[in-house]
């Protein structure tokens, strides 16, 4: 039941953002919402009905609740006590429930509610799946095949120009979404064999011409140094006839997709490369070292923000005119160090636990877990290029599903490693101890 609850919330909300709807049953209520926190309630009422029952990576879901209540509290006080100009409650409230708190039950939902190794990778075959129909039906309305649900192309400038932006938010939220998935996606192919193989290369293909769409740089940059590091990092672990025929599939098949189906995309980006590098520091970053450095001196007027920050929301009060494009710096700059400290540990705690259980996994289950590591380099790398909002469930879901599937092979192999149970044998010999089991 669980993993159909889960499946289900995949599906509404892919399907809600494909076709952009919203699929509203009620006055601050979605589908999507409805299925989110039924679930969310089965598993609260799962903990107070079984004294079995305990917190799975307790430290790391602390880390996300202590985000969740500072972030609540900074609202209150700025609302109650400092009384900040021009900072509403309703609008911050919103904004906390749907940027924050919900992406926390996400975490948690995804993370708790399967017991098995199955059904965790059947629930990821479809969060994999419909991010890969995305990506499909956005090339082919771009291509004028179709014409499924909103579709974006970035202003005609030399920043937006021709991006193509898709379902899942800004052409860099896009980009780095999938280059985070993008391992995900060969490891899915590499555990399957015949029909189901090409059809993970096809979504793999459907994901990567996707990426390239965007034009997104930051994304770029943390498949290739954040991706590139781990991938380094894991070389002892490949199988290197395996590699050279990836290898092989990506310059005889996927490189001529790409220069097929995403020629204009590629020479946008080629000329925002070599226009944007060749200016100062502030236009090869598209403005961001600028912004970061306004953000920093704003921080600096006040210097007790470096530790407590200036509450949820208080970048957008402080009437910036762009989003931090960075998003550490932005939950540095709203929650302080301790939502700068508790992010980082999300993160960089889940890709640790993924890479200690990669010992103790089942083959499959390692190809995944080495492309979880994989993947989050490339989003933390990403991350420092900008703020996402639209694809965090997608990522938090993804990162809840690897963590589960971690610890199950953890578990399996602490079964495995048990002593077998002793019992008194009735042989004759009273008090003799012998393992259980079947005798001769």
């Amino acid at each position: 039941m669980m993993r159909v609850l889960l499946i289900i919330i995949l599906l509404v909300h892919a399907l809600g953002d494909i076709l952009g709807m919203e699929f509203n049953i009620a006055m601050g209520l979605s589908l999507k919402n409805l299925f989110m926190y039924l679930a969310f309630g089965l598993l609260l009422m799962q903990y107070a009905m079984s004294r079995r029952s305990r917190i799975r990576l307790p430290w790391l879901q602390g880390a996300f609740l202590v985000m969740v209540l500072y972030a609540a509290a900074t609202v209150a006080i700025n609302i109650a006590v400092l009384e900040i100009p021009h900072y509403s409650l309703m609008p911050q409230v919103i904004s906390f429930k749907t940027q924050l708190f919900d992406r926390f039950v996400v975490f948690i939902l995804f993370l708790n509610l399967l017991n098995s190794e199955q059904d965790v990778r059947q629930v990821l075959a479809v969060l994999l799946g419909v991010v890969a129909v995305g990506c499909l039906f956005t090339i082919t309305n771009t291509w004028g095949l179709t014409s499924i649900g909103p579709m974006r192309i970035g202003n005609d400038d030399d920043v937006e120009g021709g991006r193509i932006f898709g379902y899942f938010g800004h052409a860099n939220e896009t980009g780095t979404m999938l280059a985070t998935l993008i391992p995900a996606y060969i490891a899915m192919a590499e555990n399957t064999r015949a029909g189901p193989r090409i059809a993970w290369i096809a979504a793999l293909v459907a994901v990567a011409v996707m990426l390239v769409m965007t034009g997104s740089r930051g994304a770029m940059v943390g498949l290739v140094v954040g991706g590139g590091m781990a991938v380094y990092a894991w070389r002892r672990h490949f199988d290197r006839r395996r590699l050279r025929q990836w290898v092989a599939l990506m310059t005889l098949v996927v490189v001529p997709l790409l220069v097929v189906i995403a020629w204009p995309s590629i020479q946008r980006m080629i000329e925002r490369f070599t226009h944007q590098t060749s200016a100062h520091l502030g236009d090869a970053s598209s403005g961001r070292t600028e912004l970061w450095g306004d953000a920093l001196e704003v921080m600096l007027e006040n210097p007790w923000t470096f530790i407590t920050g200036f509450g949820w929301g208080g970048w957008d009060n402080q009437n910036f005119r762009y989003v931090a494009h960075n998003s550490y710096l932005s939950f540095w700059f709203d929650l302080g160090l301790p939502g700068l400290i508790g992010f980082v540990l999300l993160l960089g705690g889940a890709a640790l636990i993924a890479r200690r259980a990669v010992a103790a996994a089942s083959v499959q289950v390692a190809r995944l877990l080495i492309a979880f590591t994989i993947g989050m380099s490339t989003l933390m790398i990403g991350l420092v290029f900008l703020n996402l909002t639209k694809p965090w469930p997608y990522l938090w879901a993804f990162i809840g599903l690897m963590l589960r599937l971690a610890l199950l092979a953890q578990t399996r192999t602490s079964e495995a490693q048990a002593p077998a149970p002793l019992s008194v044998a009735s042989s004759g010999h009273a008090g003799v101890i012998s393992p259980a089991g079947p005798r001769a």
